[in-house]
């Protein structure tokens, strides 16, 4: 099979599982709108000749959240349509297996069998979760709680995004949550630390 052929009958096998989603070829991901920007579930197919590992990346993007996120994420103004304030990788489903959950496929057999087990995880976890994480005040419970592996993204952008998501949520523990990732990031390199002071200076100066 061509890569392209193993992505159009991912898109065939899973699109009876998501209803209400719409294909989206060019974003390689089924899209649905929501309150203030959209959800999207991302289909990844590598090559590895003659094999094939396939997987899933749930996202959300709020555009209020991205406006302040950018003020601070150094991120050419070109590729900022495409950062997202939440990125959950299908590993999060499946917590006794490695950080990179992918399904290895050869044909369009092995691909239906890699959808048929995913079928109940979108049902029971997957779509609910997104379903629960519409709005910004769901997000920040999610992005600023105990749960450390909803979001396991780049740590410096997923810091920027958890208190970007907190100021639109005007989560009252905001200066606790900035006194939090300070400390998580004391370790980092200077030119990081200094994108969440820059945000938390633009951040303490907008009401939200």
């Amino acid at each position: 099979m061509k890569i392209t052929e193993v992505r159009d009958t991912m898109y065939r096998e899973l699109a009876p599982h998501l209803p209400g989603w719409k294909l989206v070829k060019k974003a390689q991901a089924f899209v649905r709108p929501i309150a203030g920007g959209e959800q999207q579930i991302i289909i990844s197919v590598v090559d590895y000749k003659p094999e094939f590992r396939v997987s899933l990346t749930f996202v959300t993007r709020l555009e209020a959240v991205e406006a302040l996120f950018h003020r601070a994420s150094g991120i050419p103004l070109a590729a900022q349509k495409s950062s997202f304030s939440s990125i959950t990788q299908l590993a999060y489903f499946y917590p006794n297996e490695p950080n990179q959950k992918q399904f290895a496929v050869h044909d369009e057999a092995e691909i239906a069998a890699a959808v048929n087990e995913l079928a109940p995880v979108l049902r029971d976890e997957a779509l609910p979760l997104l379903d629960r994480t519409r709005t910004v005040e769901a997000l920040d419970a999610a992005m600023n709680g105990s749960d450390d592996r909803f979001d396991t993204s780049d740590p410096t952008m997923r810091t920027l995004h958890a208190l970007a998501i907190a100021h639109v949520a005007r989560n009252p523990h905001f200066d606790a949550l900035v006194a939090r990732y300070q400390t998580e990031m004391s370790g980092f390199h200077p030119e990081l630390r200094k994108k969440v002071a820059t945000l938390v200076a633009e951040l303490t100066k907008e009401p939200p």
